[in-house]
């Protein structure tokens, strides 16, 4: 994956200076020792490349002089440089540099990249040109910055739109129920079961996308449902006089099985998904499976436990 990085001087006339030039093999040495970083081409790149033909030194031995500063990187190598990239054909200048040598593009391949690595070389970059003092910007974009981007606001919006969801769910049910002690009894198996899930998407690595992280909505959706059923039902059967141990065994006998055969059609329903040939769906497909059936089961655990504890009352 490449990404790309616009350096923005702040003020023209830099980047065809030695100091300029410097300053960005600064920025592409540090860039390079990144981990899973593959290369690196900038302006500097294309300098000490046409450097070593034109003096005839090995490219790697030219570079590491360079680097260690046994050879020095003089103004006339920089316009020597630039008059060849002037006329070449194969590696135009206005790819890399605008004309007023302000703005400089550099490309950092990056491989097998995800969100943490991405994030790696933009935090390197910042260090870096934070370290030279010379105020430079750092303005990603390309494909790299178009996933890294999208990770990042899907997490983002997952996090706002469950945290809105369980708090829409938990006065709605509070309004209609009339009782916070259930409504909070009903939402804490589905947040449980999503917390699980996302616990074990961490641990196995696998990333978040646009399709899997639709699981999240439906699961709350269905997953509700289980809970509200139970707690109805219990509430019913104290207000017909039952005691609360009586009532809780009558009310598991009678909701407990409707809840697995629910739980159990609506997975196989969605478990359709993990046939496709599309991973995302399949991902898909397996979290909504597992969030559904965490949701029945520790409805089925945990509920009653937790009426008889918070004493609900009709």
């Amino acid at each position: 994956t490449a990404l790309e990085l616009m350096v923005d001087a702040t003020h023209g006339g830099w980047f065809n200076s030695r100091e300029g030039i410097a300053a960005l093999g600064s920025l592409e040495w540090t860039l390079a020792r990144v981990a899973h970083v593959g290369a690196v081409n900038c302006l500097f790149t294309d300098v000490v490349r046409t450097n070593s033909s034109l003096m005839g030194l090995n490219y790697s031995a030219y570079r590491t002089a360079l680097r260690t500063g046994r050879l020095p990187l003089t103004k006339d190598d920089v316009e020597r440089a630039f008059t060849a990239l002037s006329k070449s054909t194969q590696a135009p200048m206005r790819e890399r540099v605008d004309d007023e040598y302000r703005w400089t593009r550099v490309t950092v391949f990056i491989r097998d990249a995800d969100y943490n690595r991405i994030d790696n070389v933009l935090q390197a970059a910042e260090r870096e040109t934070s370290d030279q003092g010379l105020g430079h910007k750092i303005v990603p974009f390309g494909d790299g910055w178009i996933s890294y981007l999208t990770v990042r606001l899907l997490v983002q919006g997952q996090v706002s739109s469950i945290a809105l969801a369980l708090l829409t769910d938990l006065i709605l049910i509070t309004i209609l129920l009339r009782s916070l002690r259930i409504a909070v009894i009903a939402i804490l198996p589905v947040a449980f079961s999503l917390l699980l899930v996302f616990a074990m998407l961490a641990i196995a690595g696998t990333p978040l996308g646009i399709a899997n992280s639709m699981f999240a909505g439906i699961a709350l959706g269905i997953g509700l449902d289980f809970a509200i059923h139970l707690a109805t039902a219990y509430r019913q059967k104290l207000r017909q006089g039952m005691p609360a141990g009586e009532a809780l065994r009558r009310t598991l006998e009678l909701t407990g099985p409707a809840v697995c055969v629910s739980a159990a059609s609506i997975t196989a329903g969605f478990s359709v998904l993990m046939l496709s040939e599309i991973a995302p769906n399949v991902q898909l497909g397996v979290m909504i499976c597992l969030c559904l059936l965490t949701c029945a089961v520790t409805t089925l655990l945990l509920i009653p436990s937790l009426l008889r504890l918070w004493k609900v009352v009709r």
